[in-house]
């Protein structure tokens, strides 16, 4: 039996070509390179998989949105990570931008709309551009869904994502969650 190099994350939510040996299939490029670890979501889960592939000599492609993720930007006080007690979530996007600089890893903007398992390889599908990959980490977080009136307005300022994250900081306090 064949197991796939294939890993989903799921937690709060870089295109130079891989190699010169590109092969054009009809209007889409294919970028072959099987070697290769596509990570798609730049929230902790996403950054944390590409540090640890560049740190085990792995080739990797981190797709998402080069902003990371706003759900931690927009934190007023995280208080349960590791290392890091009490610190602002724009603290700790610059804490993530300065990491992934120091490794020299970039984030590509294509979006991932599709992956396919192809028997030794994945292929996913992008804007324009098809990929292949021996290994795949889907790290793309939460989708919420049409935000409730007044929830973006206070993203950090009192609405929050995760009641045990963050149940401490509204202790005594009058709560709702939905």
């Amino acid at each position: 039996m064949k197991y796939h190099n294939f890993i989903i994350v799921f937690f709060t939510e870089l295109l130079k070509p891989i190699s010169n040996n590109t092969a054009f299939h009809g209007i889409a490029i294919i970028q072959r390179n099987n070697k290769v670890v596509i990570i798609v979501g730049t929230g902790p889960a996403g950054l944390e998989a590409a540090i640890t592939a560049k740190i085990r000599n792995k080739k990797i492609i981190l797709f998402g949105n080069k902003n990371l993720s706003l759900k931690v930007e927009k934190a007023h006080t995280i208080q349960n990570y590791l290392g890091l007690p009490d610190i602002g979530g724009e603290e700790l996007k610059a804490a993530y931008e300065a990491h992934l600089k120091a490794m020299d890893i970039e984030i590509t903007e294509d979006k991932i709309n599709a992956v396919y398992a192809m028997g030794e390889y994945f292929a996913l599908q992008g804007n324009g551009t098809n990929y292949e990959a021996q290994t795949v980490i889907l790290a793309t977080g939460v989708s919420t869904a049409k935000a409730y009136p007044g929830e973006e307005q206070f993203l950090g300022r009192g609405v929050s994502y995760c009641a045990t994250c963050d149940a401490p900081l509204y202790r005594g306090k009058t709560a709702a969650t939905a």
